[in-house]
């Protein structure tokens, strides 16, 4: 994402659960306040995941934002409202696919870059297709982001919708029917009964009832870390898991439950590494495998690990 003029190229993550771009501000670079905000530095909380418990503040402002990739860019617009943001929370930036939003105390609701991008007829709906893409299959599959439309190349044709839910803490809600596990040693199920799930790319993880966690802590022999708050993988148990192969397949539905998807994601998409600052080594990495216990039915999220293979 380019911000600013002359423009600052951050690196930022999709998030289909915000609303708004957020960057890690360089300290030359200059914010413009929002006029008539309800304080005088422009400081306003983040606001998204607090089912997750994140927090964080944002220091919002107008701005130039354009996105480029490989030196290709979508037209760069004027006066976005945009967040930097410097909190280990939300620890990178993020380009938001929600097409409005309010800022607190404002009575009429701020165009978003993906609603301004519309109204100037630079993209033709505001629809959007995404993959987070995977490191590990295929020679390796770059993420794909297409503004007003979707690549058709990349959908598997199946006949389930899902209607969005406005009233939730994101539109993107599935019910999972089951999770199994298949590999040399047979199949099994993790889940014994359906429930809903929250699809979130802002988050890499799987937020999963507890019975079903435990359930995938003894199929793969993973254990808690209450340090970092992740499960982490050593080596000796890493060469294991490879070894063991191991499918793991979640069957999708809507409300209705009367249509079904597999979507299937093998052991690799499970093989993750953690950095600073989620651990304390600064400069080398962790394994971990992208699992966390939802408190309530309202943290239940599928994260960027299921849309690797979604």
């Amino acid at each position: 994402m380019r911000t600013g003029t002359p423009p600052q190229v951050s690196s930022v993550l999709i998030s289909t659960a915000s609303n708004q771009p957020w960057y890690n501000p360089n300290s030359y670079l200059r914010l413009y306040l929002i006029q008539n905000n309800v304080t005088e530095q422009g400081i306003f909380a983040l606001s998204i995941e607090t089912n997750l418990n994140y927090s964080g503040n944002g220091l919002y402002g107008y701005d130039t934002v354009a996105l480029s990739y490989l030196g290709s860019s979508v037209p760069s617009l004027d006066h976005q409202v945009v967040a930097g943001i410097a909190t280990e929370d939300f620890y990178m930036g993020k380009h938001m696919l929600i097409w409005t939003f309010k800022v607190s105390s404002f009575n009429n609701p701020v165009q978003s870059y993906m609603a301004a991008l519309k109204s100037q007829n630079l993209i033709p709906s505001l629809s959007y297709g995404y993959t987070a893409g995977n490191q590990y299959r295929f020679n390796k599959v770059l993420g794909s982001l297409t503004l007003g439309g979707y690549d058709a190349a990349l959908i598997e044709p199946n006949e389930l919708t899902i209607p969005l839910n406005s009233a939730g803490i994101s539109d993107l809600q599935i019910n999972i029917d089951t999770i199994s596990l298949s590999s040399d040693n047979g199949t099994e199920k993790l889940s014994s009964s359906s429930f809903p799930a929250y699809i979130d790319s802002s988050v890499p993880y799987l937020y999963l009832p507890t019975t079903v966690c435990e359930k995938f802590e003894v199929a793969f022999g993973i254990v808690y870390d209450n340090v970092t708050e992740l499960y982490l993988v050593n080596d000796t148990l890493h060469s294991q898991l490879l070894e063991q192969a191991a499918n793991v397949t979640f069957k999708v539905t809507n409300v209705t439950g009367e249509l079904f998807v597999d979507i299937v994601l093998p052991y690799e998409a499970f093989d993750l590494s953690v950095k600073y600052p989620l651990v304390s080594n600064a400069t080398g990495s962790s394994r971990y495998f992208p699992l966390k216990r939802s408190q309530n039915s309202e943290q239940n999220t599928l994260g960027r690990a299921f849309l690797q293979e979604a």
